[in-house]
């Protein structure tokens, strides 16, 4: 074929397409290095110069305002270790400094020069601001400063003064960081605006390859048939859930790779189904990976697998609460010879049951209306002997604390010296403290603390509270049965003392009745021997009168 007729045989109109291909892919790559290129510029310009100096220009704003804040308290409190007076210093000293660096640093980057201009000038006046703050802080540092009556008066004159021109700063800080944020917003939009022009180009290109590819495939139809009719049967098969490892012949060309994405998708799909089979079965553990991110199937069956597996943890969870409800509620139910062994039972029973290490249990003691107090019962792994005489009054400790509350309180970060668990290994510090308060119906009973190497889980505290409702519950029951025995005994003992003085009385009433006849009797024994004496005188006094008569 000469040279002139090269692109009207098969041949060249071929090569003529591949040439229009190659370049409307050099162009592509040229627009899509130059769209890319820009893009990168913009991006590394907002992440390490715009996004950074939006960030420090907020602080700094949040910053002018503490400072002012702290030093209108500056004035106002005269004590010289004051945490804000700290602050403070710590802002002039550390915070401020570091702050306007990184800002210096930053705006040497901006493409707007008028807006660094601008934030140099305002960082000025910042500077001028915090030198009067100094001066203030200066002249109030001691205790005695704040005696004299002139200076405090003039430093709150000009701590008005710093609040007035940190408000103006806030406002020009302001608007350069509304520039700034506008700014990024621009650049944001122009990327955006060379994304979809990049998308644009895409789908052309792609249009032009459909239509070349069409001509190709009715010049070459007779060349492809045979591997088009193998992919339509392997397809077919696949569409009626067949995936046999069926062999098809692979050829060299862009058919031969669909054929084999097919057969890699077969393999997939086996795959897939192999991953449903273990799940059906109840193997919630098999391991599966999606044939890619938009594998919906695939991602659909971990989703169930996911979802099968929080049911049944908790289901498992549930389960255990419910065993734990039983088991406690058993105990509650049990008769004891008396509260200490019953609550003893009860703490070393939950501090195993929720796998904690250390176990308190504190009860009200309200004995005393006017001084009530949490008194220590029962103690899990710990030292009895220190603490068997331990008390705590509202409010004191984190027990303390939880008592005045009526709410649980959840440690993860323990201090050092909070306290240590004894273990094989040594003293420890715990992970994790727990203090719930014993409660019902909004009256407080006791307090349960316990401590941990690892972490509560939600449905581990969710059945402690639960089960301090129930021991609250049964607490108060108790409570009331003992002291309805008191009142039982106190009312039987006040009956007996009864019958006692009864028959006291009784036999007091036959002994003075005894004693009022032997009275009775020697009064009749008086009156006969007065009745015996009268008649023996009025015989003397006959004889007498006899006597006298013969005379």
């Amino acid at each position: 074929m000469k040279s002139g007729n090269i692109f009207k045989g098969i041949r060249g109109k071929i090569i003529l397409c591949f040439f229009s291909i190659i370049f409307l892919f050099c162009a592509y790559g040229v627009i899509s290095s130059y769209l890319l290129t820009k893009n990168k510029k913009a991006t590394e310009q907002i992440n390490t110069t715009d996004q950074p100096s939006i960030t420090h220009l907020t602080e700094l704003e949040l910053l002018l305002i503490q400072s002012k804040n702290l030093m209108t308290n500056w004035v106002k409190i005269d004590i010289e270790n004051h945490p804000d007076k700290i602050k403070l210093k710590q802002i002039h000293a550390k915070d401020y400094p570091q702050l306007k660096e990184k800002l210096t640093s930053l705006q040497k980057n901006w493409k707007d020069q008028t807006l660094a201009d601008s934030l140099k000038n305002l960082i000025k006046e910042i500077d001028k601001t915090f030198i009067m703050q100094k001066e203030i802080m200066t002249s109030l540092a001691t205790f005695d400063s704040y005696q004299d009556g002139i200076t405090p008066i003039l430093s709150e004159s000009k701590s008005d003064e710093i609040s007035t021109n940190i408000n103006s700063i806030s406002v020009h800080l302001h608007k350069i960081l509304d520039e700034l944020k506008h700014t990024t917003s621009d650049q944001q939009i122009s990327m955006i605006e060379n994304m979809q022009l990049l998308t644009r180009t895409n789908f052309i290109l792609l249009g032009f390859i459909i239509i070349l590819g069409f001509l190709l495939t009715i010049r070459l139809s007779s060349q492809i048939i045979k591997p088009v009719n193998s992919l339509h049967n392997l397809v077919n098969k696949v569409s009626k859930g067949e995936l046999d490892n069926t062999s098809i012949k692979i050829t060299n060309d862009e058919i031969g790779e669909m054929m084999g994405d097919v057969q890699k998708m077969v393999e997939g799909l086996k795959t897939t189904a192999t991953f449903a089979n273990e799940i059906g079965k109840g193997n919630l553990e098999s391991e599966f990976a999606p044939l890619s991110e938009k594998d919906v199937l695939g991602n659909a069956l971990i989703t169930m697998r996911d979802n099968l597996v929080k049911v049944a943890k908790e289901d498992k969870q549930r389960n255990w609460s419910n065993e734990g409800y039983a088991a406690f509620g058993e105990i509650l139910r049990n008769h004891y010879d008396s509260t200490n062994e019953m609550l003893d039972t009860f703490l070393i029973k939950l501090v195993k049951y929720v796998q904690a290490n250390q176990g308190w249990l504190y009860i009200v003691n309200d004995e005393n209306e006017n001084d009530p107090y949490l008194e220590l019962k029962s103690v899990y792994a710990f030292d009895r002997k220190k603490f068997q005489t331990k008390r705590i009054g509202k409010g004191e400790g984190l027990a303390g604390q939880a008592w005045i509350e009526g709410d649980l309180i959840y440690l993860t970060d323990v201090p050092d010296s909070y306290v240590t668990i004894t273990s094989g290994l040594g003293d420890s510090n715990p992970k994790a403290i727990l203090i719930v308060p014993i409660k019902v119906n909004d009256t407080i009973n006791g307090v349960m603390e316990f401590a941990s190497f690892n972490e509560f889980q939600p449905y581990q505290v969710e059945f402690i509270q639960k089960l301090s409702e129930t021991l609250a519950s049964s607490l108060s029951t108790m409570k009331i049965n003992e002291r309805t025995k008191i009142l039982l005994e106190e009312s039987q003992k006040q009956r007996n003392q009864m019958h006692e003085q009864e028959e006291e009385l009784r036999q007091n009433l036959e002994e003075l009745q005894a004693t009022q006849e032997e009275m009775k009797r020697k009064q009749e024994n008086t009156d006969l021997l007065i009745q015996q004496l009268k008649a023996h005188e009025l015989e003397l006094m006959k004889e007498n009168d006899s006597l006298k008569s013969k005379v």
